[in-house]
């Protein structure tokens, strides 16, 4: 039997202890967790980067904003990742971004 997936609350705890502790594994496994099909991991992963916004993060954030944002209110009801996301952005400052 596979290995299980450790529950979005796990992924969060992971995420707070890395962001404390290590940029670039905090990183990896944001991304990582960014990239899943899982409304929450992108949740999770999103929720860490507002608290700890990292550059390396920005090109993954703007593909899934606009991925989420093609489909409307269908993957995003309220607009809450595509805030968040934006706030990060906003966050790390790159001007690329200022649109």
């Amino acid at each position: 039997m596979p290995p299980r997936k450790p529950r979005p609350s796990a992924d969060r705890a992971r995420l707070k202890v890395l962001a404390a502790a290590d940029d670039a594994a905090f990183l990896a496994f944001a991304l990582d967790l960014l990239a899943s099909d899982q409304r929450l991991d992108r949740e999770a992963a999103i929720e860490a980067l507002v608290e700890r916004p990292l550059a390396g993060a920005r090109d993954a954030l703007r593909a899934l904003y606009f991925d989420l944002d093609a489909d409307g209110l269908k993957r995003d009801q309220g607009a809450v990742q595509r805030g968040a996301i934006i706030q990060i952005l906003r966050a790390i400052g790159d001007v690329r971004d200022a649109e």
